[in-house]
């Protein structure tokens, strides 16, 4: 078996990411276990936006810790300041400003942030329409990546690489096929199924967008991934704060796929249900202080898994995050065939497509190896191991003319003594 496939040294930071990211997703579905009588995050989809974002700005906490460490112990700069002696070179270093924030910089996280809250909706809207919580966004999400890789930041990619891409996302449209004929309500028609496939599409690209943009803000902007976290989770918590509030305050005129908050109220005709798209006064009606302890638990989580996809993009390549996307579908695959009680075949189909990616996501990131028709060929260490070949090959054959160039002039020299 290892002739034909075998696992690489996996870099330990990834894995112990990875491995953190794995924990919080399985710690975010016990602790959304408490909620099940409420049903707060599943209904309230807007609320749960807000309980991301405000989990993700929490983040400014370690972000402040850190910065007044680094001030404490930083003299570096202040010496700096005090020498008053330094050469013009030196001076210009220190007071370059090509990687200071902006105005323009700041002009562009708002328009990212508003490009991030549309791709929040476009998935809302698609989780209330088909009834689905999930609809396996990443696999539109991966080939734009890798297209804005290979363009913007200039990215190099191999035969492996390209094959795992095809493959993860031809899966990625068999499980949303599946999806759609077994989960997913009012998507027979197939202009409505055509419509959802651009909403995706719409989807992959924003998210494309965003996640390659918040590469470039840690690289040439020096931006932490804490910072990056809670700049983006403070504009639009505030924004979905609004908004909550506005739209909790309107009813719903008729009975919509979209409007499924219901409050019964009194009146002169006896009982009258009324209908909100999402209504934050209903949340704190029916919850106690366990549940918003709860809450506050899977924000702070919600937040964390965000960080550690910001960690991965700072330390690596958005490429990176091909597998942390699918731990997401996988999380919310499986909560819909909870939900669904859906036949065993979908879901050993699901699992088996999900385990499919994952081992193709480990060969783009070199993690697997598929020893045949070449897809190891240029593996990183693959590709350094021949050059250490040529380099050897090469200093070898520079030897053997030195060599033979000193028994020339040796061979020269006793023919001109005798």
């Amino acid at each position: 078996m290892s002739n034909y496939i075998s696992c690489r040294k996996c870099d330990k930071k990834y894995c112990l990411i990875y491995t953190g990211h794995c924990f919080i997703v399985i710690i975010v579905f016990f602790l959304s276990l408490f909620l099940k009588d409420n049903d707060i995050l599943n209904s309230h989809s807007v609320f749960k936006l807000f309980i991301t974002y405000f989990g993700m700005f929490l983040f400014i906490i370690p972000e402040l810790i850190l910065k007044l460490k680094m001030k404490n112990s930083n003299s570096i700069n202040s010496d700096i300041k005090k020498n008053k002696k330094l050469n013009g070179a030196i001076q210009y270093i220190y007071t370059d400003l090509s990687d200071k924030t902006t105005w323009k910089d700041y002009i562009h996280i708002g328009i990212i942030s508003f490009i991030l809250l549309l791709i929040d909706f476009i998935k809302i809207f698609i989780e209330k329409k088909t009834k689905c919580q999930n609809a396996e966004y990443f696999f539109t999400t991966l080939p734009f990546l890798l297209f804005i890789s290979i363009f913007i930041y200039k990215t190099e990619f191999y035969k492996h690489q390209y094959i795992s891409i095809i493959i993860i996302t031809i899966l990625g449209i068999y499980q949303y096929i599946i999806k759609i004929t077994n989960y997913y309500k009012n998507s027979s028609d197939f202009l409505t199924i055509i419509f959802d496939l651009v909403l995706q599409i719409l989807i992959g690209i924003g998210e494309a967008i965003y996640f390659s943009y918040i590469k470039g803000l840690m690289n040439y902007k020096f931006f932490s991934p804490y910072k990056v976290c809670y700049i983006f989770g403070f504009i639009n918590m505030c924004i979905i704060l609004i908004i909550l509030f506005i739209i909790s305050g309107i009813e719903c005129q008729s009975d919509s796929y979209l409007c499924t908050i219901k409050q019964e109220k009194q009146d002169k005709d006896g009982k009258n249900t009324i209908l909100f798209f999402d209504n934050i006064y209903l949340i704190f009606e029916n919850i106690n202080a366990f549940q918003i302890f709860i809450l506050i638990l899977i924000s702070v989580c919600l937040g964390a898994l965000k960080l550690l996809i910001n960690l991965i993009i700072n330390y690596y390549t958005v490429c990176h995050i091909f597998v942390f996307l699918q731990n997401n579908g996988v999380y919310d695959s499986i909560n819909n065939e909870i939900k669904n009680q859906t036949n065993l075949f979908i879901e050993l189909t699901l699992g088996i497509s999900h385990l499919i990616n994952f081992i193709f996501s480990s060969v783009f990131l070199e993690i697997i190896e598929f020893k045949c028709c070449g897809l190891n060929e240029n593996y990183k260490e693959n590709i350094k191991k021949r050059v250490e070949e040529e380099n050897r090959i090469s200093a070898g054959e520079n030897n053997n003319v030195d060599e033979n160039e000193d028994q020339d002039n040796s061979f020269s020299n006793e023919e001109s003594q005798d």
